[in-house]
């Protein structure tokens, strides 16, 4: 800290300025507490413009209450933007890049990871669905799209039933739909990462705030609430960053797998 007499830089623990020889003794409660006082002056700023954030980009877009969102489980909206629609573009993709254009099969699984991962977020972004909704929603997805590609095939060739007719088939048929709903997945996550970036972690608790504070308070405690809930909050964001992660990657190399192979 520098000296209030001389200006100089002084250890903190200093009762006497060591440049100009001055009694710190009376002085020092004061700046301790004008530096206390700053402290909380400046997080109490970043809390108000991390409210101004809030309120400029969610303007004319509330955030949803719990009757909202049991609301729109199953509503008419849902069904037709979180389910048909992601299986018709599926469906859709899977005839132009297998059966009109002849691609790969990678092709494919890299496209049908691009098309989920939008669904997963705008889920979490847009009505902040609970992850059992994900869950439900990603495998009625996933199996639905994958059964149809099946479907097709056999339409178009008779020779091909419908039910996968060995152990590998039946592999890269759950492969293939692992793949859709993890990237589902993976969106969701991401949403809720970007969510934390900007807004902070306040008021959204969940398994990764609870499992961040137990970790915290064995590895780094702290008798500090403030400093405390700082290292939640940061290694609350390092464990979503790493879920994002890793689901990201399963989806990846569920889909990618068979067809490398």
């Amino acid at each position: 800290m520098l000296c209030p007499f001389c200006a100089e830089e002084i250890k903190e623990q200093a009762v006497v300025c060591r440049h100009c020889h001055r009694d710190l003794a009376v002085q020092k409660p004061l700046l301790d507490e004008n530096q206390a006082l700053r402290k909380e002056i400046e997080d109490l700023r970043r809390q108000f413009n991390s409210l101004q954030r809030t309120a400029i980009l969610h303007r004319g877009s509330p955030r949803p209450t719990a009757q909202d969102k049991s609301a729109f489980a199953f509503s008419p909206r849902y069904v037709a933007v979180y389910l048909l629609l992601p299986i018709l573009l599926l469906l859709a993709a899977h005839y132009l890049i297998v059966i009109r254009f002849d691609l790969r099969e990678i092709v494919l699984r890299l496209v049908s990871i691009a098309l989920s991962l939008p669904f997963g977020f705008a889920l979490f972004w847009r009505h902040r669905s609970g992850p059992i909704l994900l869950i439900v929603t990603a495998t009625i997805v996933s199996i639905a799209a994958v059964g149809g590609m099946l479907a097709v095939v056999s339409l178009i060739d008779v020779n091909v039933p419908i039910v996968p007719r060995d152990r590998r088939e039946w592999q890269e048929a759950v492969e293939q739909a692992l793949s859709i709903g993890l990237a589902m997945g993976a969106g969701y996550m991401f949403a809720r990462v970007a969510e934390n970036l900007l807004f902070g972690t306040e008021g959204s608790p969940g398994p990764l705030n609870a499992l961040a504070r137990s970790i915290i308070s064995l590895v780094a405690p702290s008798n500090n609430e403030r400093d405390l809930k700082a290292r939640i909050e940061s290694f609350q964001q390092v464990l979503a960053m790493l879920v994002v992660t890793v689901t990201t990657l399963g989806s990846i190399y569920a889909g990618v797998k068979s067809v490398l192979n």
